[in-house]
């Protein structure tokens, strides 16, 4: 039995044997469609007025009452009685029209944003490749309108594209165009679309939610509908066009997806804009970022509860990042002094601005962090028993220290008695720690920046450190770091205060922090371990490895900076000396004695630390500063 396949048979000639490959069934292919005597079409349209319902029920009622009537009057048989979604007599159109001079947008003159979009209304207007995206982002909006007040999406969607192609080939939906409006040039765009909606009948009225839907609208009618769904359309056309000549896309696809994550993260509403802003200017836009954002956001905010009510500007940020053996990533946090934020990043790729350079130094830089790190890499406490991982925690502490340490030097340069003050309100837990700077006369932006910066570092350390669960450790954590952030506040006149070399060392030593990084090494070591005993040991350890390391650094750098404070001029001027090729090896000769009485004690007292090989640690660390510093030379014509 042979099956037919095609609808009619286009001439005697065209008909071919074929097989079907699955039954082995001969068919005949019976041609295209051709018009012929016995297959005329009347097509019909019929024009109904629904009113306020989408009408297509009304309307294939009406078609199918009518079809009998037709029939008798041309004869033959009926065929599809059926509603159209191309409804060109019910339309609605929106215009705008913006003086050319207020459209100025991220930096672009009004007359240059309105150029380009017209540019882009040119290309659309030209290559439909163009045009159907163009129009896709239309619909972006008029379909979210449709959706949420129950319409037919997909008949708004497939009229508005037939109606693109009305003149014989795919154009956009919206038209640009320059006017003059009085003395004034003015950008006009308008949309016009087909809009098969409805207001009456069906879900609409039943439905719940469309019900409440359409009461937020005051329940509009299907025009008032249809002047909506094309304003906005028109508007979201305008919007992505102007984000396109301008800032590109992207970027605004950025935000609101940053949005959505800030949201995602638990961000409260008052603090989704600023969480989203945040992770787009640093081009982190991750659920991790938002996170912690909203934490360090919480530490500086703690005690504050007037922070909401009273911040008129946004927060400034830090964003410290960097690739070491895991990924090292802060996020801080910090209280606007000014009129508005500063935003801060070390960062490949991203160039320090000049307050950057001012509150760390001119090259305190994500390469030189990771040169840092990588020497501290270099030296492992726990070189005798098992570690855990606990590596992004300590390089989290490591960091916050050195950049509280960098900080608090640059503030004492810039305004001594001022850091002195913001040190106290600190360790005595002042409410409003930051509070005098505003009664101050006076005082550098770079301090005004670097308070509040220091407030919340300090604030994000302290938290950070409270998570150690061996409480001996951290509470020495705690007390070392405050040991380094008063040796600083030392350091100020220590030249003239110092009664000689020994002393000026002990509290010179201590702005190189190495007793902190050795304490938050402990971290991985085996809690039954850690004795008070132990600790003692780390911190004598810590006391010698910062006295050569500045000792190091001083005979390195000592006619580099006059400002700062240095152990080797120091002892040139307390010795009544002159640098010349001979005084720095007695210097070092000198330094040899204070460093080998505290070397012989540490080798007495190592039992206390069962996981650690001192002596190994001594030498390979005294290298390391060495070579870093670049004094071999020194060191070698000095014969040690």
């Amino acid at each position: 039995k042979k099956q037919y396949f095609g609808i009619y048979k286009k001439d005697a000639n065209s008909a071919v044997e074929v097989t079907d490959k699955q039954n082995t069934t001969p068919v005949r292919y019976l041609g295209d469609i051709k018009p012929t005597e016995s297959n005329v079409m009347v097509i019909v349209h019929v024009h109904v007025d629904v009113c306020e319902s989408m009408g297509a029920n009304t309307v294939n009622t009406v078609v199918e009452g009518v079809a009998p009537k037709l029939i008798e009057l041309v004869g033959g048989r009926t065929g599809l009685r059926i509603v159209t979604n191309f409804c060109v007599e019910r339309r609605a159109k929106a215009s705008f029209r913006v003086p050319v001079s207020k459209l100025a947008y991220k930096n672009m003159k009004g007359e240059e944003v309105a150029l380009r979009i017209l540019e882009g209304y040119a290309l659309a207007n030209e290559d439909p490749y163009r045009a159907v995206t163009h129009n896709k982002g239309i619909m972006n909006g008029i379909d979210a309108v449709s959706i949420a007040l129950g319409q037919d999406f997909r008949a708004i969607e497939s009229g508005a594209h037939a109606w693109a192609t009305r003149n014989g080939r795919y154009q956009p939906l919206t038209e640009y165009r320059l006017i003059e409006e009085g003395d004034e040039l003015c950008l006009e765009g308008t949309l016009e679309l087909p809009t098969p909606i409805g207001v009456r009948g069906g879900a609409i009225q039943s439905h719940p939610t469309m019900q409440y839907t359409h009461a937020l609208m005051n329940n509009p009618s299907c025009t008032t509908l249809g002047e909506v769904l094309a304003m906005v359309g028109l508007t979201q056309n305008f919007a992505a066009l102007r984000a396109m000549v301008s800032e590109g896309i992207q970027r605004g696809h950025m935000s609101l997806h940053a949005r959505n994550i800030a949201i995602q993260a638990g961000a409260p509403p008052i603090l989704v804009p600023e969480v989203a802003a945040y992770m787009v200017e640093h081009r982190k836009i991750a659920l991790a970022v938002a996170s912690e954002y909203l934490k360090a956001h919480s530490i500086m905010t703690d005690g504050r509860t007037s922070f909401y009510t009273q911040q008129m500007v946004l927060p400034s940020t830090l964003l410290v990042e960097f690739e070491m053996e895991v990924p090292v990533s802060i996020n801080i946090v910090f209280e606007s002094l000014g009129d508005k934020p500063v935003h801060l990043a070390i960062q490949q790729g991203r160039k320090p601005q000049d307050i950057q350079h001012q509150l760390f130094g001119p090259d305190k830089d994500v390469n030189w962090f990771k040169q840092i790190f990588s020497l501290l890499g270099k030296l492992q406490v726990a070189n005798k028993a098992p570690r855990r991982s606990n590596l992004i925690w300590q390089y989290k502490v490591k960091v916050l220290s050195v950049l509280l340490n960098l900080l608090l030097f640059r503030l004492i340069e810039e305004e001594p008695l001022a850091s002195r003050q913001l040190v106290q309100n600190l360790l005595f837990a002042h409410l409003e720690p930051l509070l005098f700077i505003k009664q101050l006369p006076s005082v550098k932006e770079a301090f005004v920046v670097g308070a509040s910066l220091f407030t919340a570092i300090f604030s994000v350390m302290k938290h950070e450190v409270d998570q150690i669960s061996v409480r001996i450790l951290s509470n020495a954590l705690k007390e070392e770091q405050l040991r380094v952030i008063s040796s600083a506040l030392n350091m100020i006149g220590l030249e003239e205060t110092a009664k000689d070399l020994e002393q000026f060392l002990s509290v010179h030593s201590r702005r190189y922090q190495v007793t902190v990084f050795l304490l938050c090494d402990l971290i991985s070591v085996n809690p039954n371990l850690i004795t008070p005993a132990s600790l003692r040991f780390m911190l004598l350890l810590g006391n010698y490895l910062e006295m050569e390391g500045v000792i190091c650094h001083d005979l390195a750098s000592w006619n580099k900076n006059i400002r700062s404070n240095n152990a080797y001029q120091f002892w040139l001027k307390k010795s009544n000396k002159v640098h010349d090729k001979d005084t720095p090896e007695q210097f070092i000769n000198l330094t040899k004695i204070l460093l080998q009485e505290k070397k012989d004690k540490l080798l007495q007292d190592s039992s206390a630390a069962p996981f650690f090989d001192t002596s190994l640690f001594i030498q390979e660390t005294s290298d390391v500063v060495q070579q870093y510093y670049e004094i071999m030379e020194i060191m070698l014509q000095a014969k040690l």
